[in-house]
């Protein structure tokens, strides 16, 4: 460590005044003391504090509709209930009982006669997977005429053709059993592409609605309020750590080069727990997202960059343990006086060190006593690290499970009964058994995140009264001025935030018009022969 710096001077002895009181610490009076608004300016601090403070909020909500979704009873009490359900941010498709005129997407399986009589054509169920006989594959399909409102520089309209009459036993596999309800979103795997001829007095009021599977081919499946909603949420978790884990392996990587030849230990501290920070964003995104693996490239991107703030951190405990003793993490406010004014180098380097545990209990009284590192789980932040740490490693273990067993479709969506004595004991255990660990994820992040927010704020409010601080034409306090561009640059930054919410909110459905169209005059006549 200490050869690494061996171009650089520091300064790292005591010096009291007559009366007892600190005089200068190194080279430094009081007033002299030079500030790092890029590491402990108020833009940086609150460009990861606030957004985390969010993304906590957010994860709240997503991981409570991660719950609720699994609980029959919530299921049951929002699937009858249409307006509460399009509140509620939702990873699954609720089908909702709707009356029975709502049509095409919900209907009953058991009521095609009333559909029938209400439209004036005959019902074709919407599928998963349909099924093609071969007399299907060479027919000609019944006449349609359809364009979308966003494609309306289409002018094409589909010939005429004599239509094949299908039947309905062909749209479904198995029974359908009396009274379920059937939600499909419009999606190119189950829209069928056939209808059957509808009645003359039917075509003159209204044209059978005809979907095309190449139209349909630039829509997503999620086509619900409530599931736009919870998509501009995960949109919003991934956005917000992956901003924060850039700057925090930012700032690893200047420690680890030169910075931490000349860093004062309060500035050096203060990088530690802005890095925390950064981590609990990631580890709530990472345990809380449901397809992380949407794209794997991001997805592995993601994962070695925060391995890699993961390693500076280590790397930051061995420096500052190496000797046996660390400074002060949380001065007095009634001192004015601390180690921490000290370069970080000065309790890394055994001849330095020398320099503080000479002085007596007077002097210590005035500067802060040494922390020893014999117990080092005792001190706070090592310990949040540790709980970092291993919250990643089971986390990982689930999501590389999950993408060899689900590849890039993430898990599949939960499937629910209408059942009315099915409960929560009805609930597997391995269910039970992830929703205890979104819950004790989410409670050591935020735990993690009001304690490194307050020795922040404590570090920076306890410099700023110690007059220590050199000032400028500007502010006594230049980390405390926003108006500089390296302050600004991380608050504006936080704007894409809102971008990646605002990606998502492009409504997901189709929506078709229906066109009046008159009954073809040659496909009369061959009907009346």
């Amino acid at each position: 460590m200490g050869h690494r710096c061996a171009g650089y001077y520091v300064n790292c002895t005591l010096q009291f005044g007559q009366d007892g009181s600190v005089s200068s610490v190194g080279n430094v009076t009081r007033g002299e003391f030079k500030p790092n608004a890029d590491v402990a300016g108020i833009g940086t601090v609150l460009a990861l504090v606030i957004p985390t403070g969010f993304g906590l909020f957010v994860s709240l909500i997503i991981g409570m509709a991660l719950i609720l979704d699994r609980v029959p009873g919530v299921y049951r009490f929002l699937r009858r209930r249409p307006v509460l359900r399009n509140l509620v941010p939702s990873p699954n498709q609720i089908p909702v009982e709707l009356p029975a005129d709502s049509q095409p997407l919900i209907h009953h399986a058991n009521s095609s006669t009333t559909l029938a009589s209400n439209t004036g054509y005959e019902q074709v169920p919407l599928q998963d997977n349909p099924e093609h006989s071969p007399e299907h594959s060479h027919t000609e399909r019944g006449s349609a005429a359809t364009y979308y409102d966003d494609h309306p520089e289409r002018p094409e309209r589909r010939a005429q053709r004599p239509a094949h009459a299908r039947s309905s036993h062909n749209h479904w596999r198995g029974s359908r059993p009396k009274g379920a309800i059937y939600y499909r979103p419009i999606t190119q795997r189950n829209v069928e592409q056939a209808v059957a001829k509808p009645s003359v007095s039917a075509t003159k009021k209204r044209s059978t609605i005809m979907i095309s599977l190449s139209q349909l081919q630039d829509f997503s499946d999620r086509n619900t309020l409530s599931e736009t909603r919870y998509d501009m949420l995960e949109a919003i978790m991934l956005c917000i750590p992956d901003s924060q884990i850039l700057i925090a392996l930012a700032l690893g990587l200047s420690f680890a080069s030169r910075s931490k030849c000349t860093t004062s230990q309060y500035h050096m501290n203060v990088v530690v727990w802005l890095s925390l920070i950064a981590c609990t964003n990631f580890l709530l995104a990472f345990t809380l997202v449901r397809n992380f693996w949407r794209s794997k490239p991001a997805g592995i991107i993601r994962i070695c960059c925060f391995t890699g703030v993961l390693i500076f951190l280590m790397f930051v405990f061995i420096w500052q343990r190496r000797t046996g003793w660390t400074t002060e993490s949380w001065p007095p406010d009634e001192r004015k006086d601390s180690l921490i004014l000290f370069n970080a180098i000065c309790f890394m380097q055994e001849h330095s060190l020398r320099n503080f545990t000479s002085l007596s209990d007077n002097q210590y009284s005035k500067i802060g006593k040494l922390v020893s590192t014999s117990q080092p789980f005792s001190e706070l932040d090592l310990l949040f690290y540790l709980f970092i740490c291993i919250i990643f490693v089971i986390t990982l273990i689930i999501r590389v499970y999950q993408f060899f067993k689900f590849r890039t479709n993430g898990p599949p969506r939960g499937s629910h009964t209408d059942d009315e004595t099915k409960g929560l004991r009805s609930l597997p255990a391995k269910t039970w058994l992830i929703m205890a660990w979104w819950l004790v994820s989410w409670l050591c992040c935020g735990i993690i995140y009001i304690v490194a927010t307050r020795r922040i704020f404590h570090l920076r409010s306890w410099i700023a009264d110690s007059n220590w601080m050199e000032s400028d034409e500007f502010s006594s306090n230049p980390e405390n001025d926003v108006r500089g561009f390296g302050q600004v640059t991380p608050l504006v930054a936080t704007g894409a935030i809102i971008l990646a919410a605002m990606d998502t909110m492009k409504p997901r459905y189709v929506t078709c018009k229906i066109v009046e169209e008159e009954p073809a005059q040659d496909n009369h006549d061959n009907g009346e022969a």
